[in-house]
């Protein structure tokens, strides 16, 4: 996996293993439950930027879904987000001009 690749496959976000991955989620969330663990965390993705695109509106109403889920078993649903344009920007080594990114 690559930051070409990633953003097609990861999370929430791709519409062809979205389902599934939620059906993972909540089964993870399951298994916690029983475990006593208070929280269930995953990266949703790389969430489009534009609230208007129909693909960010369905990965929201699946976020909401799995934390309802999350909240109903008594945890916190912790997620990490990013956005399209942080795959495209370009790092720096922190030598030189450029600043380190973290």
């Amino acid at each position: 996996m690559d930051f070409y690749e990633g953003p097609l496959t990861i999370g929430l976000v791709p519409r062809e293993t979205r389902a599934t991955r939620i059906a993972h989620i909540k089964k993870a969330s399951d298994f916690a439950k029983q475990c006593g663990i208070a929280a269930v965390q995953t990266h949703c993705g790389f969430i489009p930027e534009n609230p208007n695109d129909l693909v960010y509106k369905e990965t929201v109403a699946a976020m909401r879904e799995v934390a309802e889920y999350c909240k109903r078993n008594g945890q916190n649903f912790r997620y990490e987000p990013s956005r399209d344009a942080d795959h495209a920007r370009p790092r720096h080594s922190g030598c030189g001009a450029g600043q380190s990114r973290r």
